[in-house]
């Protein structure tokens, strides 16, 4: 599974702190083959020279809480979502922009690539919608002050044509 989007950056690790606020591309990969092969399959990834790379083994059950610190309780939180039958400059330039002007450093834009045994699987098989889409595509946004009003920029996000 591979997915990158558009964020602020936080200013906590593994963030670098000069990044802090500012707009930024990330990309989070999983390998789900045998171990030993993970490396090779995840190196053009990290012959990109990223500015924090996090590749590590790690259990599922790790990949599953990862973000249960972030999405503590109290928190708030909202989402829209939708497929995306192709990606363009113009929606990618539209993304950053609209991340730069976000309120608040947990406002996103998360593009999940799909493909591979999603896409081969029938679309009545399972409850599982949009199958034959490229993209799956999050807006999110997160905040912790009652008075912020970041749910707006996630309903507002850049414009999308499938």
């Amino acid at each position: 599974m591979t997915s990158f989007g558009f964020g602020l950056a936080v200013d906590e690790p593994p963030s670098p702190p000069e990044l802090a606020g500012r707009p930024v591309v990330y990309m989070s990969a999983t390998h789900s083959g045998a171990p030993d092969e993970a490396d090779e399959a995840l190196r053009p990834l990290r012959d990109l020279g990223p500015l924090v790379d996090t590749i590590e083994p790690r259990r599922y059950l790790d990949v599953q809480t990862m973000a249960d610190e972030e999405m503590a309780w109290g928190r708030r939180f909202y989402m829209k979502g939708g497929f995306l039958a192709e990606l363009s400059n113009g929606y990618l330039d539209a993304g950053l922009d609209s991340v730069a002007a976000a309120p608040s450093p947990g406002c996103s834009i998360t593009l999940w690539l799909q493909g591979g045994a999603i896409a081969r699987v029938d679309p009545d098989a399972m409850a599982f919608t949009g199958r034959e889409a490229p993209f799956w595509l999050g807006v999110e946004a997160e905040w912790d002050d009652r008075e912020a009003r970041c749910r707006p920029s996630s309903r507002s996000p850049p414009p999308v044509t499938t």
